[in-house]
């Protein structure tokens, strides 16, 4: 029986995979400047491709084999860190009666000095011999925390693998940390091998510690945040039992605010007497203004551009203050006054814990105008409302508005005030949002809205739904689905405000025809916006490693002049290919999309460009 524990603890994070596969007798060569040519050559008994790579891959070694600036000293010094490389790899798989030798132009490296190193090495030989495979014998952490549970794969008869060692160990302790035990480490560690039976036993006794509960909070670092703000965001509860989860959760709506540049919380290194554990909140404010300011040209809509002022700490609060304007359709030859610009201007007031520690505060009020073919808008909102982090995953905003609006349609002039609500929610179990592989997306909206003169009171409802499908390793094949549903109860198109109409047409609907091509016809040859609208997209998306991919896509819309879609409307059917270029941050999109199906006019191909995938 050996006694070993040196070198069991190799994390796992540590063993990036390289590319380049090392096979057993293959042979680089590459210029190593004045040194001249290296041969590296690597071999395993008994032979694994899975191995070789893994090995390959952790060896410093490798990547000097066809690099051109190296000498002796960088070779010598990498195979002596190699030793421990290689086996970490090779105790990771259950391999403990291994043997490595890296030898350099015959000589074993671990006897050369780094102080006097060779003049020249020309050749480099890696020698591995496994030896066999070991499991575990005893596979024992204790105490476990209450309704802890052990991996299937750290277990009697399992291999043994020091990664699953090493993660077990971790989970146990954060299992302890879960149920209020701050403090919780590895107190005894016993690992012995057993070369005879091929076995490896390990036993890991916790020190769990006393149980917490959050102590005292204190704030250091900001200027111009008030503390007691910065601790009513965070939102700990003083007294309550110590978990990991909240202390994370508080970070995150600090970030959330923008008003600072970073956040670090910190537990005390000692509970208290009293059992309190005191955490200290370090924050570093972000610059409080910003402005910036942007443009677009597109050659049916004109030019766009668009200019924002931002304050990050309006009153010390860590309270926003946002002026946003745009103007668009500059020199536009669509909508119903050629040459006719569009603008918006909005003023947005947020303040964070306002109610609660995840309920936002915010108020707003814009003026705009809007030009589409088939109406012309203007309107001025006022509204309040919060907005309400429930997950991670889930959140929603509500608020109420006054809106007053004086609109031309096909349907004549006419000028209103509307009181209305507005729920909006976000279900976001998308792996990425800007190149999604897996999970799903639903954005639900309803929007009740009351004629304050009592003509026009409805709602409208719409629900926008996406997933994905990754295959691979590296999911670089995805299917990705998308449905959209819309209604409009209560008012008929007439009484209908004009932007509430569902349309279709356009990138975010049917790719391949006209923005808001599609809608209902009125005496017999206008259209404007329906009361039901039904989507469908499919795509295709295939990236290579090289960071460019390839899509193919089929968009399908409806609009109908009833509040279901009872078939009386018209369909489109759009389809196309794209181009994506993967930036690091989300994929450059070009697509071009023609139309395939609908009776609406709407023939040639349309061309879209955008970041991050069409959904």
């Amino acid at each position: 029986m050996t006694k070993i524990s040196s070198l069991l603890w190799c994390p796992a994070s540590a063993l990036k995979l390289h590319p380049r596969l090392l096979l057993s007798g293959l042979v680089l060569t590459a210029s190593l400047g004045p040194v001249g040519a290296l041969e590296l050559d690597l071999s395993l008994t008994p032979a694994s491709k899975e191995l070789q790579d893994k090995v390959a891959a952790q060896a410093l070694l490798t990547p000097l084999a066809t690099s051109d600036e190296v000498d002796t000293l960088d070779v010598l010094a990498s195979a002596q860190a190699d030793y421990q490389r290689i086996l970490a790899v090779l105790y990771e798989l259950g391999y403990f009666g291994s043997t490595v030798s890296i030898k350099l132009d015959g000589r074993e490296a671990s006897g050369l000095s780094t102080i006097s190193p060779p003049q020249s090495i020309s050749q480099v030989t890696i020698t591995v011999t496994t030896g066999s495979e070991f499991k575990f014998g005893k596979a024992q952490i204790a105490p476990l925390a209450p309704a802890s549970k052990l991996p299937p794969e750290f277990a009697t008869g399992q291999v043994a693998s020091t990664r699953v060692l090493e993660s077990s160990v971790q989970g146990a302790v954060s299992d302890w940390k879960d149920s209020g035990y701050p403090k919780v480490v590895p107190n005894k560690q016993k690992f012995t091998v057993n070369h005879n039976s091929n076995l490896f036993n390990a036993e890991v006794e916790l020190a769990t510690g006393r149980l917490a509960r959050i102590g005292k909070v204190t704030v250091s670092g900001s200027e111009n945040v008030r503390p007691e703000r910065v601790i009513a965001i965070l939102g700990i509860e003083e007294g309550k039992i110590y978990s990991p989860e909240d202390l994370k959760d508080a970070e995150t709506r600090l970030r959330r605010t923008d008003a600072f540049r970073s956040v670090v919380l910190t537990e005390g290194e000692q509970i208290n007497a009293d059992g309190a554990l005191p955490i200290e909140v370090e924050v570093q404010d972000q610059i409080p203004r910003r402005f910036g300011f942007g443009g677009e040209i597109s050659s049916d809509e004109g030019a766009t551009v668009t200019a924002y002022w931002m304050h990050r700490n309006l009153t010390g609060a860590a309270d926003k203050l946002r002026f946003e304007g745009e103007v668009s359709g500059i020199g536009s030859s669509y909508g119903g006054a050629e040459g006719r610009s569009e603008f918006n201007i909005t003023a947005r007031y947020e303040r964070p814990a306002a109610f609660a520690r995840d309920t936002d505060f915010f108020a707003l009020g814009s003026l705009a105008t809007i030009d589409e073919e088939t109406y012309n808008l203007e309107q001025a909102i006022l509204g309040v409302g919060i907005q309400r982090y429930v997950t991670d995953e889930y959140q929603y905003q509500f608020s109420m508005g006054l809106l007053h609006a004086r609109e031309e349609t096909v349907f004549g002039k006419d000028t209103y005030t509307l009181l209305t609500g507005l729920y909006e929610g976000t279900i976001d179990y998308r792996d990425n949002a800007l190149r999604p592989t897996s999970g799903y997306f639903i954005r639900p909206t309803l929007l009740p809205y009351v004629d304050v003169e009592g003509a026009r009171t409805g709602l409208r409802a719409y629900i926008d739904a996406r997933t994905y499908f990754g295959f691979g390793e590296s999911k670089n094949t995805v299917i990705a689905l998308r449905g959209q549903l819309g209604s409009i109860v209560g008012t008929s198109i007439e009484d209908t405000p004009a932007n509430f109409l569902f349309y279709s047409g356009g990138s975010d609907t049917v790719r391949g025809f006209p923005y808001q091509s599609l809608g209902v016809v009125v005496n017999g040859e206008t259209v404007t916006g329906g009361r039901s609208f039904a989507g469908m997209s499919a795509e295709l998306r295939q990236m290579f490693d090289s960071g460019f991919g390839v899509v193919g896509f089929t968009d399908i819309g409806y609009v109908g002049a009833n509040s279901t879609p009872d078939g009386s409307g018209e369909w489109q059917v759009g389809a196309g290919i794209g181009a994506r270029y993967d930036t690091g941050i989300g994929p450059i999109r070009l697509d071009v999309a023609a139309p395939v199906g609908g009776s609406f006019d709407a023939s040639g191909v349309q061309f879209y460009i955008g970041i991050g995938e069409a959904f």
